[in-house]
């Protein structure tokens, strides 16, 4: 038998990414998929790169994202959204792979 190897897939920007997908309007702009400021949860959770590019990152609270990027565009946290987009990648990977570990809606575990 051949030898087994682990990949670890993390899909950088996942949030990000499925809200352009979602909405086209935002591709290329500096967006911040972000937590409820509301229920104390205001902090960055993604970033497209543009806004990665003028220094906003994960864990950051939405105040300093702002100073940080003037035109970011703060968009809600959609998590059905992102379990649903998940679900295709992992569709993807089933194709070639029984051996798959999910920790969250962008990272997984594949054994090939």
């Amino acid at each position: 038998m051949g030898q087994r190897h682990i990949l670890h897939c993390d899909c950088n920007c996942f949030y990000a990414s499925v809200e352009m997908q979602e909405h086209p309007e935002l591709r290329g702009k500096s967006i911040a998929v972000c937590g409820d400021p509301e229920a104390r949860h205001g902090i960055v959770l993604t970033a497209s790169y543009p806004a990665k590019r003028m220094g906003v990152k994960t864990g950051m609270p939405i105040w300093e994202a702002k100073q940080h990027c003037r035109d970011l565009i703060i968009v809600p946290a959609s998590y059905g959204k992102y379990q649903k987009y998940s679900g295709y990648v992992r569709e993807v990977f089933n194709d070639y792979t029984c051996l798959l570990y999910t920790s969250d809606a962008a990272d997984d575990l594949i054994g090939v």
